[in-house]
């Protein structure tokens, strides 16, 4: 009598651990994924191919121009554009300064 008391608690114990770990295995949230801005999307882009040297070995070039140098307390910080003559990807979306170009 008292084996199959204590069996009956054990089983009870098992099924319920395997059914509350059935229920919460059914409640997934997804990540919020929140997709980056273009402006970053290509600033990435770019500097991934510059610093990597990427770009000289698919014959790839960078056009630089140079807008404007602010220079504070003998620090100089250029503002330029860049564009990066690897053409226009399907669905790219333009950035502040247009397709394919980077401040």
């Amino acid at each position: 009598m008292q084996k199959t008391i204590y069996i009956q608690k054990i089983f009870l114990l098992i099924v319920v651990t395997f059914s509350y770990s059935i229920a919460m295995a059914q409640q997934f949230k997804s990540p919020d994924v929140i997709p980056s801005s273009p402006q970053s999307q290509l600033i990435e882009n770019f500097y991934e191919k510059y610093f990597n040297n990427d770009i000289s070995a698919r014959g790839e070039k960078t056009i630089d121009i140079n807008l404007y140098d602010i220079e504070v307390k003998g620090l100089n910080i250029p503002i330029n554009i860049s564009y990066n003559t690897c053409g226009v990807k399907y669905k790219q979306s333009s950035g502040d300064v247009g397709v394919g170009w980077t401040l």
